[in-house]
């Protein structure tokens, strides 16, 4: 029997045939004794005590397996049966070993790995002198353990351990010195990936501007209040960005816009910047935001409608106007009006901006008509309709103010009095109804201001006032207020004590007054009848104590005025002084 391994540790043998195992010292082969005829009484074994009994070395045994070896290459190669080349299905040794040895059951592969060393059946060993010589040297009343998995009694045989070569730990070594390097090479190179991902993404959505591609840019930008509210959108951004902007400049401050480079930032592009979406310890994502552009469009009209693009749009009021909010890009800004049925055309611009922070500003006031119609001031359930429609026009000091006022335009004047059409044309215009001519040729010298118009009022009214600040000047300088003249009585106590405060010390060179024809204004409270109107004053004045020193002086007042009906007379009720106020140019003025 052949074999390439130790049945016994395992080792490999130094040749097939050897005999002993050079490793464990342990009989291969087996001797070969006679038959010995059977006696009719049963004998006892002849013992061998251990003292006579001399186990070979490791060294003799490897010479001895050596020379046997030698001698069985000089011999002539038989060829062996079929039936040793057969595979084995099970060897069974029944032996003992010593102490420091162990039972390990063999696989059969382990065994015969070459199928030229297999034995055809399965061997048992019966010589009884071999067995008793095997149990002298087995361990006495030692307790087999993990008999299930020994090689005695095993159903199924177990690997041997096999000692791994210097060869085998090398490239072990080499394996995991290589698995390191790799994985340092990957760590290294996602974090390239991760530290170039803002210059990728930026290259990208550059590269998607140039070629028009709506679809990319719209699936990595963020579009939340950008003004784009479709594709359509989009691909006019697209086209307006790539005529209009220079990419490498684009690039630079898109990267800036993350601090990536330096200098690179540029005002007239920050509606664009690069924002990190995702960061982790090997990946990083990036996507381009999109700010939009806010035009101020300068207007005092209520009620425009504006267009961009021909889309119907919301603004946001502000001071002297409203706010637009639009994509980056250029766009055609159109405003209307419609409040009175027909729209009407208020202007229109065109703007490009790529900017947050620019703010343009366009104007769609310029040029517009401003239509005025002068009331009689005795019109009583009075209604304005523009092209048939109602309207919540109020008169300002007499007139209907019409602003803006287009070609065509119709407006209707109706109260209890009268009622009368306009049809406005498209520059400044300034009618008055006709009901003004009828009732001052019917009174042209009426008392009752029921009977007056407001034109016939301011100049009945203006003559009163006069002779009242004239005798209140004189009252100061001669400081008597017995001299105040067409007073009430409740603003003659505030009169007096104003001018105890302020004007006892001065002396007063009256020059005139200048009245607004058009601020007249009539009002009822309580059933009585007032009237307010401007008044511009004019005079010099001096310190008593140096009445040699004279300064030029004057103040503007919107002066009221009472009827008391009881007496049919006209009051002054109150004036207030105002630093400024802006006068028509229907003016007249009374001087001394």
């Amino acid at each position: 029997m052949m074999m390439k391994f130790c049945p016994f540790c395992g080792e490999l043998l130094p040749t097939p045939e050897a005999k002993f195992c050079p490793e464990c010292g342990e009989r291969l082969v087996l001797p070969v004794t006679p038959a010995q005829p059977q006696p009719t009484q049963p004998q006892p074994l002849e013992q061998i005590p251990k003292d006579e009994t001399k186990r070979p070395t490791p060294e003799e045994l490897w010479q001895q397996a050596i020379s046997e070896d030698e001698e069985m290459m000089h011999q002539p190669l038989q060829p062996e049966p079929a039936q040793q080349r057969a595979s084995v299905q099970k060897v069974q040794v029944n032996v003992a070993l010593d102490e420091d040895s162990s039972f390990t059951e063999v696989e059969k592969d382990d065994l015969y790995p070459d199928d030229d060393y297999a034995p055809e059946v399965e061997h048992e060993f019966i010589d009884e002198n071999f067995e008793d010589e095997l149990d002298e040297y087995a361990p006495q009343e030692q307790p087999i353990q993990n008999q299930g998995n020994q090689f005695f009694g095993s159903s199924k045989p177990s690997k041997i351990k096999k000692h791994s070569s210097g060869i085998t730990k090398v490239w072990l070594i080499i394996l995991f010195v290589i698995i390191i390097l790799a994985g340092v090479a990957g760590f290294a190179g996602l974090k390239i990936k991760a530290k170039n991902a803002p210059e990728k993404a930026v290259n990208a959505f550059v590269d998607a501007v140039s070629s028009g591609d709506t679809k990319y840019v719209l699936a990595n930008i963020e579009t939340s209040g950008s003004g784009l509210t479709s594709a359509d959108d989009a691909k006019k951004m697209l086209s307006s960005m790539a005529e209009n902007l220079d990419m490498k400049k684009l690039k630079g401050h898109l990267l800036a816009s993350q601090g990536d480079w330096v200098g690179g930032n540029d005002e007239k592009y920050n509606c664009f910047s690069l924002k990190q979406t995702k960061d982790s310890l090997f990946s990083q994502k990036f996507i381009v935001k999109i700010s939009p552009v806010q035009l101020t469009v300068q207007t005092d009209i209520k009620d425009l409608t504006l267009y961009v693009d021909d889309k119907k749009v919301d603004a946001q009021p502000t001071d002297g106007g409203v706010v637009l909010k639009l994509a980056p890009g250029s766009h055609k800004i159109r405003a209307t009006y419609q409040k009175y049925g027909p729209e009407y055309e208020l202007g229109k611009t065109e703007i490009t901006s790529f900017s947050s922070t620019e703010n343009p500003t366009v104007s769609m006031t310029k040029n517009l008509a401003t239509a005025e119609i002068e009331l009689a001031g005795i019109e009583t359930g009075l209604q304005i309709l523009v092209n048939g429609s109602k309207t919540d026009i109020k008169p300002d000091d007499g007139f209907v103010v019409i602003n803006p006022a287009f070609t065509g335009m119709k407006i209707t004047v109706k109260c209890d009095q009268y009622s009368q059409d306009f049809d406005l044309a498209a520059d400044d215009q300034t009618y008055s109804v006709d009901y003004i001519k009828e009732l001052e040729t019917k009174y042209p010298n009426a008392e009752n201001p029921s009977e007056m118009t407001n034109r016939q009022l301011i100049v009945s009214l203006a003559p009163r006032f006069y002779a009242f600040y004239q005798s209140y000047l004189e009252a100061i300088n001669r400081w008597d207020k017995k001299l105040i003249k067409n007073v009430s009585e409740a603003y003659y106590a505030d009169l007096v004590t104003k001018m105890e405060a302020y004007n006892q010390g001065l002396l007063f060179d009256f020059h005139g007054l200048t009245f607004d024809r058009r601020s007249i204004s009539r009002t009822i409270k309580e059933g009585e009848l007032y009237v307010t109107f401007d008044v511009q004053a004019d005079f010099n004045y001096a310190e008593k104590t140096d009445s040699g020193k004279w300064f030029a002086g004057g103040n503007f007042q919107t002066v009221t005025m009472h009827y008391n009906a009881s007496s049919q007379n006209w009051e002054v009720s109150g004036t207030v002084i105002k630093d400024k106020i802006s006068f028509s140019s229907d003016t007249f003025t009374i001087k001394p």
